[in-house]
């Protein structure tokens, strides 16, 4: 881990009186092609360039407003104003302290759950006791440590986990969060026949591989980086060559045979 990792938050993991004051380190962070933000400008007949201001504008009165109130929506194009006083009174109480109270399996929890990822590292106080959580996590593989945080005037639950050796925290999203779907309903009410189900599995079977973070790589980012080096060296020609459209295989039972023989014929290739 990069030593200017910033530490987003202090907390302390408590389990039963045992508590380790810890740091809490974002894991991921999603990268954007090229990394930075340019302003939009708007060229004003004078010659003047101007940076753009957002206003809020009211499609009601058809005019910017200066001053805004908070709505919450209790129906549809329906919302009532809560103010900032009402609110406050809510919220609830900052805490520092992230209380493990209860292990539960991790098969049992499905990863739409997961929001957000933080790795916890130890401070100099503590390493002792964060040490025998380790430990503690370690002895219980397989299920993850279920806590709440309260930080930033918001609740979050979350999962505490074993990570290498240390511990990661995912914060994660209510039951009333996710959102339903119904078009999965009808999937299990159509028959495959044996033929097409041994085909799948064994097609399956012979793209199983170990996974490899290293091929999870961003392409579109990786060509629009390439293009901007191309820019910065005053290349003329940043031209993207077309992609040729997958010819659609009709039949699903000849696109998995055909799958199966170029995965074969890949793996000879490669043995040779």
């Amino acid at each position: 881990m990069a030593q200017t990792a910033k530490v987003t938050a202090n907390v302390t993991i408590l389990i039963g009186l045992v508590g380790a004051p810890v740091g809490l380190i974002a894991a991921a962070r999603k990268e954007t092609a090229g990394g930075g933000v340019i302003h939009r400008v708007h060229e004003c007949p004078d010659g003047n360039i101007t940076r753009i201001k957002e206003q809020n504008y009211c499609p009601h009165c058809l005019k910017a407003v200066e001053e805004v109130a908070r709505g919450l929506e209790v129906s549809k194009n329906s919302c009532v104003i809560v103010r900032n006083e009402e609110l406050a009174a809510l919220a609830p109480t900052k805490s520092d302290v992230v209380e493990i109270t209860s292990f539960t399996p991790s098969s049992s929890i499905d990863p739409i759950f997961f929001e957000k990822s933080y790795y916890v590292v130890p401070k100099p106080a503590g390493v002792k006791a964060y040490a025998l959580l380790v430990a503690i996590l370690k002895n219980n593989e397989g299920f993850f440590g279920v806590a709440k945080w309260t930080m930033w005037g918001h609740q979050y639950n979350v999962f505490i986990r074993n990570f290498e050796d240390g511990i990661m925290i995912h914060t994660a999203f209510t039951a009333a969060e996710l959102r339903p779907i119904d078009e999965f309903r009808n999937i299990a009410k159509i028959k495959l026949s044996e033929q097409e189900r041994n085909l799948g599995m064994g097609l399956a079977a012979s793209m199983t591989t170990l996974f490899d973070p290293s091929a999870m790589r961003n392409e579109y980012n990786e060509k629009v980086e390439a293009l901007a080096a191309r820019k910065t060296l005053q290349a003329s020609d940043a031209a993207v060559q077309p992609v040729k459209p997958k010819t659609e295989v009709v039949s699903i039972i000849e696109a998995m045979q055909a799958s199966l023989l170029k995965i074969q014929s890949e793996k000879t290739k490669a043995a040779q």
